[in-house]
């Protein structure tokens, strides 16, 4: 006969079941109903429109083009120095050809006004990675950090392939730059993905031609959105740059609370199906502000959530003027 041994409850850490970030989250929540109803222009037209992700998609296609005629930059054709080679542990500090682009490119983003030594790059699995990692150095039990909100949770903006996992730390500080590097086997890129970053951003005139067009095209974006939301009579924050806007949609809520706010996210969410980020999931403390993203779709899909934003607005501004017949 069997015997049943009855297993101890593990218990979950306080940060394991907050729902700041769980997937009860209202972040989560609509990347969900996003990815169970997506939409898309000829398939699904009445589709969830994803304006919660804040990824930049404005310049795929020029990524896609390098990609494209640049095969060798991820060398696996070559069997004897190209899979093997990947294969195997590299150095820990990161590719240093890879930490000298990344340095170049931190240059060319600041116009030349900066200038970075690859001697002091240290490079982590993503910007999350970084920020733990700096915090793992920095910081003793009981110390805090101070953040300013609102802030978004996850990173990975710059080129916009937050998939490929790369973060920097830079620190003129040289305990934390010994320090990052011992404790950055933790956190390691893959030798392919260095591989390539280092190939694209070592090469001038794609760099040169990416930071100019794709500013181009989010500063085009940018406008579209503003000018849209204006037209529904909608402030937004004014920017300088970024992936997305915020928007004060304060003036529709019931009550200045964070369960109005989150009522309003859901009427969105549901009735013209775009999913935003309300500010509570961002720790911003002023109820009634959204975070809108407009680089992570094409121009035409923009134009479609601009349109279900402003009918949204009509609806609610015909619900507020309407008589009420209740008490005849």
């Amino acid at each position: 006969m069997a015997i049943e041994i009855e297993k101890p409850a593990v218990g979950l850490s306080k940060v394991a079941v907050s729902d700041t970030h769980g997937e009860d989250s209202p972040y989560f929540a609509g990347w969900k109903a996003y990815d169970e109803d997506p939409y898309d222009e000829l398939s699904n037209p009445s589709g969830v429109i994803q304006m919660g992700l804040a990824e930049n998609q404005v310049s795929f296609d020029l990524l896609e083009q390098y990609i494209e005629k640049h095969s060798e930059a991820t060398n696996l054709g070559n069997r004897t120095s190209g899979f093997r080679d990947n294969a195997l542990f590299q150095d820990y500090h990161g590719l240093q050809s890879f930490r000298k682009a990344m340095a170049c490119f931190m240059e060319q983003i600041r116009g030349g006004r900066a200038k970075f030594n690859p001697d002091r790059v240290v490079i982590t699995a993503g910007a999350t990675a970084a920020n733990e990692l700096l915090t793992f150095i920095l910081a003793d039990p009981g110390d805090a950090l101070l953040i300013p909100t609102p802030y978004y949770p996850g990173l990975s903006k710059d080129l916009g392939l937050p998939g490929f996992r790369v973060g920097t730390i830079y620190s003129y500080n040289d305990k934390v730059v010994t320090t990052a590097r011992r404790m950055s086997s933790f956190t390691l890129i893959s030798s392919q993905t260095q591989q390539l970053l280092a190939s694209m951003l070592s090469d001038k005139t794609f760099t040169e031609n990416y930071i100019k067009t794709n500013r181009e095209r989010l500063k085009k974006r940018y406008q579209m959105i503003i000018d849209g939301l204006k037209n529904s009579g909608i402030e937004c924050l004014k920017g300088n740059a970024g992936l997305f806007c915020w928007m004060n949609l304060s003036p529709l809520l019931e009550d200045p609370t964070k369960e109005s706010e989150l009522t309003l996210w859901k009427s969105m969410l549901h009735e013209v199906k775009l999913n935003i980020s309300p500010g509570s999931s961002c720790h911003c403390s002023d109820p009634g502000w959204f975070r809108v993203c407009f680089a992570n779709m094409s121009e035409q899909t923009l134009k479609v959530a601009l349109t279900r934003i402003h009918d949204f607005m009509d609806g609610r501004k015909a619900m507020k003027t309407s008589p009420d017949f209740s008490s005849y």
